[in-house]
């Protein structure tokens, strides 16, 4: 009898892999436009003198992954100097992922080195050819 139901069980998971394996989205939650931006935003601005009055603008958010998986966000972030005057806007972009909870990494802002002038620059013109998102 338990014989029957371990192969039971084993022929589901043959039937139902399969599906799964075809879209591997299906296993992650439904993430917000806002969420992947408000996580952005908080790992963008981790080093800024005041992160809470980083200003973001012109934001494209682009799925990279299948399904709610990886995402770039690309565009304009602004932060205030230690006399707390805004400095200017100045391109970014930054990776957002969407595996046990959503995480942001490999966050450059342009104008920093000629290298995150570069990658910011790569990164958003390929973005910019296919936004999944625009706010």
């Amino acid at each position: 009898m338990k014989m029957r139901f371990a192969l039971m069980g084993l022929l589901a998971l043959s039937v139902s892999s399969p599906a799964l394996a075809k879209n591997p989205s299906a296993l992650r939650p439904s993430v917000s436009r806002a969420a992947v931006v408000a996580t952005a935003k908080e790992k963008l601005t981790e080093t800024f003198l005041d992160p809470t009055g980083a200003q973001l603008r012109n934001v494209t958010i682009w799925n990279i992954g299948n399904g709610n998986v990886m995402f770039t966000v690309c565009g304009d972030v602004n932060g205030k100097n230690a006399y707390g005057a805004y400095t200017g806007f100045k391109p970014f972009s930054i990776s957002v992922k969407n595996y046990s909870g959503l995480s942001a990494y490999n966050g450059r802002i342009a104008g920093t080195s000629a290298g995150d002038n570069y990658i910011v620059d790569r990164t958003c013109a390929s973005a910019l050819l296919k936004p999944e998102w625009r706010m």
